[in-house]
């Protein structure tokens, strides 16, 4: 977790291990997502929870996993940063593109740059644009946002043919684009509303979600704890804990032939051992907690 001092990794470390265990991934690669989107998006140490809740909060409402969310989010958060698109909205959209099938990279290098291009406008974007009267910019020159880009130009294209419509958006964020702009344009979701399940669509589909994920705190300590009611989850969270062990022990690999021995046993006698397995696993992740922080304070004093 680069740029991150001891006691941000010591505060970090078990929304990192919940991200780990609710997406299924290692702690490794756990950390790296959250890093990666933290810094992608000029967030501080601090926003680390916020930023692993939304992740969590993303793979269980939509089509996406925290794996896909971590490419994804690593092409497009600079971008988004820059045009000030807070993160939760950004997960919305992402998610709604999962819901389509458009995921990982896929679903945000072109899309990162269809709003790029909005910041310099071709001759023949901005006619597009002064025929459709829309503008993505305010009177003080601020992004209106995903969800904003999405409402202003569902209602523009009102009345237009799907030739039209097909031509608007091509025209206006480049061809490659089509494929997601309109996945956002007609994208959908369903929400609680007024105790009935709602499809909701388009800007109203992403104003729901990010709402949602402005309220994902917890979401990922949640999340973690359904994985791990499962004889899988528990197998996965030990795992998770002894490989990431092995990577930080000098001999690690004459310790990692035992320790696949040992694994074997538990894998072949897992039913003797359910009664006792709850227990092992806290003790590992909690020596694992102090096993990472420590070892991530070295490499800082290195």
């Amino acid at each position: 977790m680069a740029g991150y001092n001891t006691n941000q990794i010591l505060a970090a470390t078990p929304a990192v291990l919940s991200l780990a265990s609710a997406g299924q991934i290692d702690l490794a690669q756990s950390a790296d997502i959250a890093s990666n989107v933290v810094s992608g998006f000029g967030l501080a140490a601090e926003d680390t929870t916020r930023v692993i809740d939304v992740l969590a909060a993303t793979a269980t409402s939509t089509n996406t996993t925290v794996a896909t969310l971590g490419e994804s989010f690593k092409e497009i958060a600079p971008t988004a940063n820059n045009l000030k698109i807070p993160i939760e909205e950004v997960a919305a959209a992402v998610g709604l593109l999962g819901n389509s099938g458009i995921k990982g990279t896929d679903a945000t290098t072109v899309l990162n740059s269809a709003l790029n291009r909005l910041a310099k406008p071709t001759k023949e974007m901005s006619n597009k644009m002064q025929q459709l009267n829309v503008d993505f910019f305010d009177a003080n020159g601020q992004f209106i946002g995903i969800t904003g880009t999405v409402d202003m130009l569902n209602k523009a294209m009102v009345g237009l043919t799907d030739e039209q419509k097909a031509n608007a958006v091509s025209t206006i964020f480049g061809a490659r684009a089509n494929k997601q702009m309109t996945s956002l344009l007609l994208g959908q979701t369903t929400a609680m509303i007024d105790g009935k399940e709602q499809t909701l669509k388009g800007a109203d589909a992403l104003r729901s979600l990010t709402a949602e994920y402005e309220n994902a705190e917890g979401a990922a300590a949640k999340m973690a704890e359904i994985q791990e009611d499962s004889v899988a989850g528990a197998y996965k969270l030990l795992n998770s804990a002894i490989e990431e062990y092995i990577l930080g022990t000098n001999d690690a690999v004459g310790f990692s032939d035992k320790l696949k021995e040992a694994m074997k046993f538990l894998a072949e006698n897992i039913n003797v051992i359910l009664g006792t397995i709850g227990k092992l696993i806290k003790a590992f992740v909690t020596y694992k907690t102090v096993l990472f922080a420590l070892k991530m304070k070295d490499r800082i004093s290195e």
